[in-house]
């Protein structure tokens, strides 16, 4: 990522720029507008992924009007990923695809 950001006021300046759009209804596209008014450019495709994510982890953190000054994140969690146990059949079990027949009779073969 190059920028042309000459001190630590436009820093501060592009900073709030960006919050104020995490706080109103905005597109990730005009996150990238502020970046090139600023002067910012992304030499290839995977700063620019990175520097999105962060964009996109501030808009999620960032507390809102139209959430009534909630977070998307205080107001949907996301969810966390739970591996599924994989329950085992006994042989005398009575089969899962609902024959009535039991496991080792049915599906078990």
């Amino acid at each position: 990522m190059t920028s042309i950001l000459a001190n630590d006021i436009m820093l501060d300046e592009l900073i709030v720029d960006l919050h104020d759009l995490c706080m109103g209804v905005s597109e990730y596209n005009d996150c990238i507008e502020v970046c090139c008014l600023y002067g910012i450019s992304f030499e290839d495709s995977e700063s620019r992924m990175h520097f999105m994510r962060a964009y996109e982890e501030m808009d999620y953190t960032t507390r809102k009007w139209e959430n009534r000054g909630f977070s998307d994140k205080e107001i949907h969690p996301r969810a966390e990923i739970k591996p599924v146990k994989k329950v085992k059949i006994g042989r005398n079990d009575p089969c899962p695809c609902g024959s009535g027949k039991k496991y080792k009779k049915c599906c078990g073969r």
